[in-house]
């Protein structure tokens, strides 16, 4: 590849991205190049909120933001055994995918099947935060059997996925607060990555990519990530996380995407802010590919520093080889 005007299209970049393979441009916000498509399963209820296809209760106040966890399915740890979740092998849990992906121009796109609420975050929408988070410390021997039932659900979805020929799985599951994971590493060792590594290589034995969506810092446990084969982490919140400390250690095997701050610069900062902040990102992150530049969190913003950051990544994104 030469510095002349590539004939690269947006798939084959973004394929290319993943796999750390000489790719044209950092992908920006919005490029294109991705079919999504989900499952019927109702993770969480929009509009006036209500019931989730789990019983958990959801509030809404504000349609910027969405609904909200508000009212537990599970009382306590001692009633996890009576728990009858949603069954993944349901009829028509696929439809909707299905028609999407008839649709889609597969030459053109990437297909991608959003898996959201995984482990950490299913199990405290059902108990409540303050429940689960007790029950870590006091009862994680009733939080295991909760884990390997959630995880069940999201294999046989991935395996349906794969039936539909799905080519990356994205899996979310927010274990991260802004200077911390929500419990100790070893903790989530013990809880969530025995599960983790289930779904993954399930995915992996079906020949899909593997996204994985967690807000927060999750710096300590992304060594953990790789290991069980992640090749793309979301949205990488450069306040919460030595973003170039990851890239060193593990940027020729993990691909990040977002990192161009949301909590200062898109939200309240000026066009030029969000410039510099995503020449920052692409110099820290877009070494030997790897990286979609796009918003450290989706939240909304003013329109004109959007555009800020898809002409800076047009500007700062293009690689050139001898």
């Amino acid at each position: 590849m030469n510095k002349n005007e590539s004939t690269m299209s947006v798939k084959e970049n973004l394929v290319r991205v993943i796999n750390h393979n000489c790719p044209d441009h950092v992908p920006y916000h919005n490029e294109g190049g991705l079919v999504r498509v989900t499952h019927g399963i109702v993770n969480r209820p929009q509009g006036a909120g209500g019931l989730d296809s789990w019983g958990a209760g959801w509030g809404f106040k504000d349609p910027r933001l969405g609904s909200y966890p508000q009212t537990p399915a599970i009382n306590s740890p001692a009633d996890i055994r009576h728990y009858k979740p949603p069954d993944p092998e349901a009829p028509g849990l696929m439809d909707a995918a299905r028609e999407i992906l008839d649709d889609a121009d597969k030459e053109q796109n990437l297909t991608v099947a959003w898996n959201a609420f995984n482990l950490f975050e299913r199990s405290w929408i059902l108990l409540g935060m303050d429940n689960l988070l007790c029950a870590v410390l006091t009862d994680r021997d009733k939080l295991k059997p909760l884990y390997r039932v959630l995880a069940d659900i999201f294999i046989v979805l991935t395996e349906r996925f794969a039936e539909l020929g799905i080519e990356i799985m994205h899996y979310g599951d927010d274990w991260g607060t802004q200077d911390r994971l929500f419990m100790d590493p070893e903790l989530w060792r013990e809880l969530i990555k025995p599960e983790l590594a289930r779904m993954y290589a399930a995915a992996k034995k079906n020949g899909m990519y593997i996204f994985q969506h967690t807000d927060g810092c999750i710096q300590d446990i992304a060594g953990d990530l790789v290991e069980l084969g992640c090749d793309r982490i979301d949205p990488c919140q450069p306040l919460a996380n030595d973003l170039g400390m990851i890239k060193s250690k593990y940027g020729g095997r993990l691909a990040f995407s977002g990192a161009v701050d949301s909590q200062h610069v898109l939200s309240l900062g000026t066009p030029d802010d969000v410039e510099a902040e995503v020449k920052t990102r692409i110099e820290q992150l877009g070494a030997g590919g790897g990286y979609f530049c796009g918003p450290s969190h989706h939240v909304p913003f003013p329109e004109e520093n959007v555009e800020a950051m898809i002409r800076a990544t047009k500007k700062y994104g293009k690689y050139t080889y001898n």
